[in-house]
This record gives structure tokens, C-alpha cells and sequence, in this order.
């Protein structure tokens, strides 16, 4: 003989809003949503800050380009490296950031094609920052990154759902 029902007893402990707390079935997939949403949000927040901060270095390195034989003067001028990005940043008005990635480019990355590449990244990370802005500012379009970004969970009939809400206490 087989059973028709089966009950099972679990303790479904969660840590929810900072706190453990003991959750049913729907508010531990609300949690699970929210939290979802919260990790895209902070992923997007980084990428944004990311793609900003490449980008203000390679308009620095763009901008170097134009003005390449003075930076190459000042730097075989100067004594050391801080030295060298001491006086960038004084004479060329470049910022701490943009005169560390000159006083370490490797002068290779000078020819032809890499300059139109720093042109090219820039272009794309121009585009990139206003993409990622407009996936994070209405909530309608997070909502939409997050759906992309998770994997399907199956939806349940709501006649399935009503007959397990009057069934259990789990809500």
C-alpha cells in the first residue's frame, strides 16, 4: 500500500532584514526576490563606477596622445616616477589617476592601431555608463535586468495556489 499524503515538518529559518526569522514558503521567496534585486542593484552600481573611472583614464590617454612628445620630455626630465607624475599633473593638468596610467604606458601601446582602439573603448564606454544608468533608475527596468538575470521559476496555477493557502498556515 502507498500513502496519499505525506506530511512533512521542516523549520524553514531564514535571515531576513538582518535577522533570523522563521518564514513560510511566500514570504521566503519574497525575501529571496528582494534580495535578488539588491545584489543586481549593487553588480550594476559597481560596473557603473567601473566603466566611469576607465573611461576618465583612457580620455586621459587620448588627451596624452595630442601632446605626446612634451609628456615624453617631462617625463625623461624628471627623476623618478612620483616625479614624473608630479610634473604631469602640474604642467598638463591631468589628475592622479590619468597621470599614473601615462607614467606606466608602455610606449608599443602608442602605435596606430591601439590609438584608435583608446578611441574605440572610449566610444563604447561612453555608451556604457548610460545604459547601466537607465537599467538602474526606474524600477520597472531592474525589475526587468533581474528577470533577465535569474533563472525561471515555474509558475503555479492559481487555483494551485489558492488550494495551498487554504490548506496550510504558511502565509
Amino acid at each position: 500500500n502507498t500513502d496519499l499524503q505525506v506530511n512533512v515538518n521542516y523549520n524553514m529559518v531564514s535571515i531576513c532584514d538582518r535577522a533570523p526569522k522563521r518564514l513560510g514558503v511566500l514570504p521566503i521567496l519574497d525575501a529571496y526576490i528582494s534580495h535578488y534585486k539588491e545584489v543586481v542593484t549593487n553588480r550594476t552600481n559597481y560596473d557603473l563606477i567601473r566603466a566611469k573611472k576607465r573611461l576618465h583614464i583612457v580620455d586621459g590617454l587620448i588627451k596624452m596622445i595630442s601632446i605626446l612628445d612634451e609628456v615624453i620630455e617631462t617625463i625623461r626630465a624628471s627623476h623618478n616616477k612620483s616625479d614624473a607624475k608630479n610634473n604631469i599633473i602640474a604642467k598638463f593638468g591631468f589628475n592622479e589617476e590619468q597621470a599614473e596610467a601615462i607614467v606606466n604606458l608602455q610606449l608599443y601601446r602608442l602605435t596606430n592601431t591601439d590609438v584608435t582602439k583608446l578611441q574605440d573603448e572610449a566610444k563604447s564606454l561612453r555608451n556604457e555608463p548610460r545604459a547601466i544608468e537607465s537599467a538602474t533608475r526606474p524600477p520597472w527596468k531592474t525589475r526587468t535586468k533581474t528577470d533577465e538575470q535569474s533563472t525561471p521559476i515555474p509558475r503555479l496555477a492559481p487555483s494551485i495556489v489558492e488550494e495551498i493557502k487554504s490548506k496550510t498556515d504558511l502565509v
